[in-house]
C-alpha cells in the first residue's frame, strides 16, 4: 500500500477487551508507527476502564477512526487486528510495548504508557471531568489522575491505605463511592496525601483523602 493511501485511511482504534484478568494502564498512551516505506506516524490511545470493560482508543494525526478486532492480552504480549493489518507487540516492563503490525503494509508499532501525573496536580475542575465524557467521577480520574485511587501510608507505622472520599467535611467511604457520582454535580476534586489528609481530616485519613466539592 501506498503511503499516501494510508495517510487518508489514517490509523485509529477501537480495542474492546475480551474476558481477561489482564489490563492496561488507564489514561493516554503514545508512541509511533515506523513503515517499512519509511514513513513514521505518531499516534496515541487512550485506554478507559479495565478488566472485561476495558476500551482503547488510538488514532494517527487527521486519522479516522476504524475498529479493532480480535484483541489478545496476557502478561507479556498484546495482539489485535485493524483492517487488513495484524499487529502483535511485545511487552518491555512495565510501560512499553513493542512489536510488528504486517498485512496490507509492514511497520513497527511503539507504545509507551502514560507518564505519572506531577505530584502538584491536586485539583481537577469540574469541567475537566466532564470533558472525559465519561459517565461517573471514578472513571474519569481513572483517565486523568489514576494515582489518586491508590491508597498509600506516609510512615512505616502501619496504617490506613486505602484513600477516602469526602463530600465537603463528610466522610463517605472509599474510592468506589465515586463511581456512583455524577460529573455534571462536581465542582471541583481535590486530593490530599497521607500528611495532608491525616492533619485535616483526622489520623485515620493516612491513606489519603478525595475531597469532592459539588456545585
Amino acid at each position: 500500500m501506498r503511503m499516501s493511501s494510508f495517510g487518508i485511511l489514517g490509523l485509529a482504534i477501537v480495542l474492546a477487551a475480551p474476558a481477561s484478568a489482564q489490563t492496561l494502564a488507564a489514561g493516554k498512551w503514545t508512541g509511533t508507527l515506523q513503515l517499512s516505506t519509511g514513513a513514521t506516524i505518531q499516534i496515541e490511545f487512550m485506554v478507559q476502564g479495565e478488566g472485561d470493560a476495558m476500551q482503547i482508543v488510538m488514532k494517527a494525526v487527521n486519522g479516522p477512526p476504524q475498529p479493532v478486532t480480535d484483541l489478545e492480552l496476557s502478561d507479556k504480549e498484546m495482539s489485535f487486528v485493524w483492517g487488513a493489518f495484524n499487529c502483535s507487540l511485545e511487552r518491555k516492563g512495565d510501560s512499553k510495548y513493542e512489536g510488528e503490525c504486517g498485512g496490507a503494509a509492514d511497520g513497527q508499532l511503539s507504545l509507551e504508557a502514560p507518564a505519572d501525573e506531577p505530584p502538584s496536580e491536586d485539583v481537577l475542575t469540574g469541567d475537566e471531568l466532564v470533558a472525559t465524557e465519561h459517565a461517573n467521577v471514578y472513571d474519569a480520574l481513572r483517565e486523568l489522575r489514576r494515582r489518586w485511587l491508590i491508597g498509600r501510608t506516609v510512615t512505616t507505622t502501619a496504617g490506613p491505605t486505602r484513600v477516602a472520599v469526602f463530600v465537603g467535611s463528610q466522610r463517605m467511604g472509599g474510592v468506589d463511592f465515586l463511581r456512583n457520582l455524577d460529573l455534571q454535580a462536581v465542582r471541583e476534586v481535590r486530593f490530599y496525601s497521607g500528611l495532608e489528609a491525616t492533619t485535616l481530616f483526622g489520623t485515620d485519613a493516612g491513606g489519603g483523602v478525595i475531597q469532592v466539592t459539588l456545585r
